[in-house]
């Protein structure tokens, strides 16, 4: 894993799944699309326009992507593929936000197989696939670990439910990439499907959170620890824009977000000040940085009209700097209490303000103006259920 000190520290960057690559680029690797894949289209868009650099992880899944897809290829100027090999760090991480979404007493190492296997070259072929993972997926991820035995061999479980392998592996996934995201300090924006499940984690971090603080009142009133990022701001679907110039040809959507992209130059510069502060600031900056933030869209909104659509950032808990060494198992409510007892120092850390999760919400179908675009485009659109 490539040391954080090597990464720019003035770009603005965003960690996005490869799940989200493939459900954005579905149309042109199967010939068809739905609302979901509509959705993730939009908020690759707006992620490939606000921001300076993308970050995916997995470079043997990420050399599978097929390479028909124009959309992929005019991003790859500005993506940057990370191999997060697991280290004892990255475990500890991923299992920390993992356990607090399955809200078990369980040792972290029993994941620990699991969580290594994800680099295996069969693992990936064995998950890899030009099909988004979708809510399904998730779900039997989740019964399938909810079910599994304490004492079994995980990946020998895993073996003989073969069946399952896409599921818990892309639910698994789910937590290293938040763990990436925790260590290196790197917004996430994950795929539609993972952000269903993601808000609710990060609401449930919350609770923790606020717990921490009254503990630590005094200390945090006098330093301005810790505080959340918790930023929201109705957007423009910078898709609509890209959907009604590429008209009447889906193969000009690739060409018009890279001219769109440039067009933005100047509000990407804007916005890479503005959460430059947000990372390190106190409460008083963030005050400072949400008006800031509302001031960059709303010249947004001035060029391409009124935002339809909600984007949020939010902070979960840095277990990054905690899990492994003061926590034995993954912090759930159930253990909540033991972490309240911990010193002071060790709290602060984990009250860090990253990692952060930045949610898209567009509501698909719903928007009459953004419908319209669409469907002028793409002709109809299937819906997905779940």
């Amino acid at each position: 894993m490539q040391d954080p000190s090597a990464f720019p520290e003035t770009a603005s960057q965003r960690l996005i799944t490869q799940n989200l690559l493939v459900s954005a680029a579905s149309h042109e690797l199967q010939g068809k699309t739905n609302w979901k894949a509509i959705h993730d289209l939009s908020v690759f868009i707006d992620t490939f326009c606000l921001y300076d650099e993308i970050v995916v992880l997995g470079r043997q899944a990420y050399s599978m992507l097929p390479n028909r897809s124009d959309i992929i290829s005019a991003a790859k100027e500005i993506i940057r593929i990370e191999e997060p090999f697991p280290n004892a760090r990255v475990i500890g991480t991923a299992c920390g936000h993992l356990g607090a979404y399955l809200n078990e007493e369980m040792s972290a190492d029993k994941f620990q197989p699991l969580i290594e296997s994800l680099r295996d070259y069969h693992s990936v072929a064995l998950a890899f696939s030009t099909t988004p993972d979708g809510p399904d997926d998730f779900r039997q991820g989740e019964e399938w670990l909810r079910t599994v035995p304490e004492k079994s061999d995980i990946l020998a479980a895993l073996g003989r439910d073969k069946e399952f392998h896409r599921g818990v592996t892309f639910l698994v996934r789910t937590f290293l990439y938040l763990a990436y995201a925790d260590i290196y300090r790197l917004a996430f924006t994950p795929d539609s499907t993972r952000a269903r499940v993601l808000e609710p984690i990060a609401q449930s971090e919350r609770k923790l959170r606020q717990m921490l603080l009254e503990k630590l009142k005094k200390e945090f009133q006098n330093h301005s620890f810790g505080n959340d990022i918790n930023v929201r701001r109705h957007i423009t679907p910078l898709a609509s824009v890209v959907f009604d110039r590429a008209y009447p040809k889906l193969e000009n959507i690739a060409r018009e977000m890279v001219e769109l992209r440039y067009d933005l130059a100047p509000i990407r510069e804007r916005l890479r000040r503005v959460e430059n502060k947000l990372a390190d600031g106190t409460r008083k900056d963030e005050l400072a940085v949400a008006r800031e933030w509302g001031q960059v869209f709303q010249e947004i909104e001035k060029v391409y009209g009124f935002g339809e659509g909600l984007l949020s950032l939010q902070s979960t808990l840095a277990f990054a700097e905690s899990a492994g060494e003061f926590v034995e198992k993954p912090v759930n409510p159930g253990t909540w209490a033991k972490i309240l007892t911990l010193p002071a120092h060790m709290l602060r850390r984990m009250l860090n303000r990253w990692p952060v999760l930045e949610i898209h919400r567009v509501q698909f179908p719903s928007s009459e103006k953004l419908q319209n675009v669409v469907h002028r485009l793409f002709g109809d659109i299937a819906n997905v259920p779940g």
